[in-house]
């Protein structure tokens, strides 16, 4: 059952990274957009956030 888990978890986990990716391109790219510099910040931060805890759970 904890293998089920994991890659249950380890699936979330990928799918959270992709979602910080895109917000973090849309940002990046709407430069103009009054709010892109927070967003860009925050999914920087997310994306980064994510990646050392897939690290972690290898």
């Amino acid at each position: 059952m904890n293998d089920g888990r994991l890659a249950m978890t380890q699936a979330s986990t990928s799918q959270d990274i992709k979602g910080a990716q895109a917000n973090l391109d849309a940002a990046t790219a709407a430069h103009n957009d009054p709010d892109a510099a927070a967003i860009r910040v925050k999914s920087a931060s997310e994306l980064a956030a994510l990646k050392a805890n897939q690290k972690k759970a290898r």
